[in-house]
């Protein structure tokens, strides 16, 4: 995560200076994927330094380990059996491949892109259609053509990947969407929600649920929908968060009109339900109500098949978990609630068997047949009685009844296609510091009440690519009373609250409400787009922010004079091998640089130098140290730089034995694969025989 906070910034920063159109881009950085953001202080080690040199050796560094990053695990899926294409030979290829000739000449000229933001093809990368490997099910039949025909990159390491890779009635193929955790293993089609609990140990810290006690919103099985979900085509994956939609079983193409569709995002409060008209709702539980079923806070359902009116809630006290659910109605509607007791499964101490009771909630009423809906479901309490020693004090049950107004409140509004943004200050020069950018979390928020003219909608009139122009600040006299988007309700982790600001379409304001997670507590937040002022420091070094003890000057010293002359086996020089180790080799390389060049830089401090930048009183000896060390020569430190360059370049200017291409199926880059030959310590293959495609072992991805 270091590195690709610090990537981040770099680029953001580099790419301000060599694009002139504008400030905000709507690719999402490395930091905004993991959902974990570092604040960085603004002071550097490289004031210790001269800024220049340090400079560089933080560009070398980055790229070294960048040559790591940009190895893709293409094998994730299953690959079948298939028969390889005849192979042009590599001379014919080369002449026939513009891309291929011109790459080096397109990334070495001054006003080549910041490659964070390059498509691989517009620096020339050759782009490779696999033969072998594809989606499985789940991605359906739009994506899984493949970037190159619909320009989306197929999701490949996610947090949501888990419900892409399994099957339907797979529990394995869980998500954790915090708080929640949601799967598709119910007993119907549709998406089933678990509240979690997290349990911590010496050696372990897990989230873990009891499937017994689930809710799933969904359809009956004889509705005629299919349980093989897929990703919605008119939908665009994100790090934020996925959709996946239910088609008909007779559906000749996904875009037929009867189907179920939830988005599944990050920091949902609630899980979401839409469905089109033709199909009647089905709430689901295997746990059996403590009593019955209460409508819009004031009708008892009696669960015999007795139809009862609902104007937009009903919440259902479980028996088995203690939990009430709220269940949440885009419209008024005719209801029936049913329950069958099954016999007790088998006691196995240590597992929890499923159990054959069934709770519904269908509804009944005949305008689903015209009209589409949307139902939304939350855990409003999980102490409700008392009696669940998980989540329950001393035995006393808890008064949630403010948790449970505020999801009231605010369960007309859901995120529907979440998408990542951010922006900064143009600066007028490299070296000068940006201080902060700014990171927009958009939820794409979507009203219940609007579902008629929603669910209609295309690919072609969804509003994903706006250009947010940078706005430093939040206009005075702003209230959130005047702008719906405040309305959304999220969960935000800690890294979020810390660095969440205004901005004038959203008050995002933390209300509290916080619930345990694997990432610290996440806590409500109202705002339809988060705004984070994310400090980005100063420019970022390839060192720690204190140099080393002076206990250790004379072992690194005597390292350093052997280690300086490392270099990595020729064949990874010419990049004959895989991308794993090579990477590594460099990493080690580019560190041992780094590590001299600040002993030789701490050689050259003055008493002066000392008295200004002494913080605790061990910077005197540890420069007396580094004076009595012997370090290597400027000759030899610019020597050990160029063969950290070379070894570096070699993957990026298209002369690699292996090189990097672009995968037309998934997206990313891939190295084509060296069948290695250890004899002549080259490769058998050349572009486009790429092994490493359709070898999953092959150079380890």
């Amino acid at each position: 995560m270091n590195n690709s906070s610090s990537l981040t910034s770099l680029d953001i920063e580099k790419n301000s200076l060599l694009n002139n159109n504008g400030n905000t881009y709507q690719n999402s950085p490395p930091m905004a994927y993991s959902g974990t953001m570092l604040s960085r202080k603004k002071t550097s080690s490289c004031s210790l330094l001269d800024r220049k040199k340090c400079n560089v050796m933080t560009l070398l560094v980055i790229a070294a380990v960048g040559a790591v990053s940009f190895s893709y695990y293409s094998g994730y899926f299953e690959q079948p059996t298939t028969t390889q294409p005849n192979i042009p030979s590599p001379e014919d290829v080369n002449s026939r491949n513009p891309a291929l000739s011109n790459l080096k000449e397109a990334y070495t000229v001054n006003s080549h892109p910041v490659l964070s933001n390059a498509h691989p093809e517009s620096i020339g990368y050759p782009t490779f259609m696999r033969w072998a490997g594809t989606p499985g099910a789940a991605y359906g039949t739009y994506l899984a053509q493949g970037v190159n025909t619909t320009g989306i990159s197929i999701p490949t390491n996610r947090w949501y990947q888990n419900i892409l890779l399994g099957s339907p009635e797979d529990e394995f193929g869980s998500i954790y969407t915090i708080p929640y955790i949601v799967d598709t293993a119910g007993s119907i089609p549709g998406l089933r929600i678990q509240y979690p609990n997290l349990q911590a140990s010496t050696s372990i810290v897990q989230m873990i649920f009891n499937a017994n006690f689930g809710l799933t919103l969904g359809v009956d099985d004889k509705a005629g929908i299919s349980r093989q979900y897929i990703l919605d085509d008119v939908s665009q994956p994100s790090e934020l968060g996925v959709t996946l939609k239910w088609p008909a079983v007779n559906a000749s193409v996904e875009g037929d009109s009867v189907f179920l569709r939830s988005p599944i995002v990050r920091g949902m409060p609630y899980s979401t339900m839409e469905y089109s008209a033709g199909l009647s709702p089905l709430v689901h539980s295997t746990d059996l109500p403590m009593s019955p079923p209460v409508a819009d806070s004031r009708t008892k359902l009696t669960c015999d098949g007795t139809i009862t009116h609902v104007q937009r809630e009903v919440s259902i006290h479980f028996r088995g978990s203690d939990f009430t659910y709220l269940v949440f109605f885009s419209r008024p509607v005719d209801v029936v609630c049913d329950t069958f007791e099954g016999k007790p499964p088998p006691f196995v101490p240590g597992v929890v068997q499923p159990n054959s009771n069934h709770f519904t909630l269908s509804v009944v009423d005949n305008s689903t047949e015209l009209e589409p809906m949307v139902l939304r479901a939350a855990v409003g309490n999980n102490c409700t009685s008392g009696y669940n020693p998980i989540f329950c004090e001393n035995g006393q049950a808890r008064d949630n009844k403010a948790y449970m107004d505020m999801l009231r409140e605010h369960a007309e509004y859901y995120p529907m296609n979440p998408f990542v943004k951010y922006s900064f200050p143009t600066k007028e020069d490299f070296d000068s510091p940006v201080g902060t950018a700014d990171l927009f979390f958009n939820w794409d928020m979507k009203k219940m009440s609007n579902i008629q003219t929603d669910i209609s909608i295309t690919m072609e009139s969804r509003v994903r690519n706006k250009v947010l122009a940078y706005s430093p600040g939040f206009p005075s006299g702003y209230s959130s009373h005047f702008h719906p988007s405040s309305k959304l309700l999220m969960f935000a982790l800690p890294h979020h609250r810390q660095i969440l600001t205004t901005n004038p379409a959203s008050a995002n304001s933390e209300i509290g409400f916080c619930h345990p997670t694997l990432h610290g507590e996440a806590c409500l937040v109202l705002g339809g787009e988060w705004t984070m002022a994310e400090d980005l420091g100063s420019i970022p070094s390839a060192l720690a922010p204190r140099p080393p003890k002076a206990f250790a000057i004379s072992a690194l010293a005597k390292a350093i004079e052997k280690d300086i002359f490392y270099t990595p086996d020729k064949n990874f020089m010419i990049g004959a091998g895989d991308t794993y180790f090579s990477g590594k080799m460099l990493a080690r390389l580019a560190r041992v640089i780094a590590i001299t060049k600040e002993l030789k830089s701490l050689q050259t401090y003055s008493s002066r130098d000392i008295k200004e930048t002494d913080q605790d009183g061990s910077l005197h000896k540890i420069v007396h140290e580094c004076k009595r060390a012997h370090l290597p020569s400027d000759d030899v430190i610019d020597n050990a730089v160029e063969r950290l360059k070379q070894g570096v370049e070699i993957w990026f200017n298209g002369t690699a034995e292996a090189i990097f291409t672009y995968d037309g199926k998934y997206g990313g880059l891939v190295s084509c694969g060296c069948d290695f030959n250890e004899g002549t310590r080259h490769c058998r293959n050349r572009f486009p025989n790429c092994p490493g495609y359709d070898n999953t072992g092959m150079n380890f991805g």
